[in-house]
């Protein structure tokens, strides 16, 4: 029998470049050895050779491109152009010096994000239903192997950074919450959507184990996205029917697991709970507030252009804002910020419109939601890949695509 190769890479190709990859190459290092920079390179190759084939084969550049991917290619051209003065052309001061002389790979892994989010324009050549079971198996079963490996690190000074487990250099606490929570609403879905009793039951083990792994991490990003997403979903959906028996599922195992949840989490030191009384009756946000301060001075310098891409002043100095429109505001300016905003709306709107009809792919909608309300707490443009995917996954959607898998299942 004849095998495609594209239609191999096609199955294959969105778990590798969004999630999968990723989480499975920190793993293997967390627990064979190798340094993740490494066994990164490869799969980051693999995944741009792969996109640059599919881009091949769907003829891309021959295609009809919508007004909001107009406006997305005209934004990653002055993002890029800003980017490679600050980081190839102009590098500044010394305490720069770490962003600076790694302005290549910052670019290069930008690049991967741009370059492999054209390759996810025709979703109709891809099996949505293997590709969200891919993603479901595989990042439940990478959940379960991250588990016994987190241990609390203290990577800060402050005593607030005490508690806070992660797995290794590639999947630090931010990163790990992040990714858990990502499974979390794909569990979700397919806990809404598959009809089999044993998908479903597996649905909820998954739940609550992203769940524990958030819980660890320390974060309260993931879970103020997570409480977001949800509410986000069943707001649009106005399914009634699947509001309550998630609220009753939920609500049951929180009965019967409280204790052991508790107990599990004080034993292994988590700090969930503490944090987020902190930042409820002490406005105590890891610094974030002093970061969005710096951010806004330094847009403050070059308010059209954008002053740099890291924060060059202060005690955040070289850091990002933890923000990605701030990040993007001193980067590019408002004449960045500005067409960025109106993907970003145009892309809500898009959201909104497919999760309400349960459309083809709402799933990744969400995760798109999901990692926007992420990068307003943490994380960056040029270290995160995903973002440029999903982003664009979402402003190259059109109505036809629900036609067309209308039309495959009459």
């Amino acid at each position: 029998m004849k095998i495609s190769i594209t239609k191999y890479f096609q199955k294959i190709h969105l778990p590798l470049i969004l999630i999968i990859g990723s989480l499975y190459i920190s793993l293997i290092s967390n627990y064979l050895g190798p340094p993740n920079m490494v066994l990164t390179a490869p799969v980051l190759f693999v995944g741009f050779a792969m996109s640059i084939y599919l881009i091949h084969k769907t003829k891309f550049f021959s295609q009809h491109f919508n007004l909001t991917e107009q406006i997305f290619f005209l934004f990653t051209l002055i993002y890029f152009s800003n980017l490679f003065i600050d980081t190839i052309l102009l590098p500044q001061k010394k305490i720069l010096t770490s962003y600076a002389t790694s302005g290549m790979l910052l670019l290069y892994i930008t690049c991967f994000g741009f370059i492999t989010s054209l390759s996810v324009k025709n979703k109709n050549n891809f099996d949505e239903k293997t590709i969200l079971r891919i993603f479901f198996f595989l990042g439940t079963l990478g959940m379960l192997i991250a588990l016994p490996a987190m241990k609390n690190v203290v990577r800060g000074v402050s005593q607030y950074d005490t508690g806070r487990a992660d797995v290794g250099e590639g999947l630090n606490a931010i990163t790990m919450g992040r990714f858990s929570i990502s499974i979390f609403i794909i569990a979700f879905y397919v806990f809404l959507k598959e009809k089999k009793v044993s998908y479903r039951i597996l649905s909820v083990f998954s739940m609550l184990l992203c769940l524990l792994v958030a819980a660890l991490t320390g974060s309260r990003g993931p879970f103020v996205t997570l409480a977001l997403v949800i509410l986000f979903f069943f707001l649009v959906q106005k399914n009634t029917k699947n509001v309550l028996r998630f609220m009753v599922v939920s609500l049951l195992l929180f009965v019967l697991l409280k204790g052991t949840i508790l107990n599990f989490l004080e034993s292994r030191g988590a700090s969930i709970f503490i944090r987020m009384e902190q930042a409820i009756y002490e406005q105590n946000f890891s610094g974030r507030t002093q970061k969005y301060l710096d951010a806004l001075h330094s847009f403050q310098e070059n308010p059209i252009f954008g002053h740099y891409f890291v924060l060059d002043k202060g005690e955040n100095a070289g850091g990002h804002p933890h923000n990605l429109l701030l990040e993007v505001l001193i980067t590019t300016g408002l004449l960045g910020i500005i067409p960025f905003l109106y993907i970003l709306l145009s892309n809500l709107k898009k959201s909104v419109w497919v999760i309400s009809k349960d459309a083809p792919w709402a799933w990744i909608h969400l995760l798109s939601i999901q990692y926007i309300l992420a990068s307003m707490f943490s994380f960056s443009l040029t270290k995160s890949p995903g973002v440029w995917i999903l982003i664009y996954f979402v402003a190259s959607y059109n109505k036809n695509i629900l036609k067309q898998a209308d039309s495959k299942n009459e």
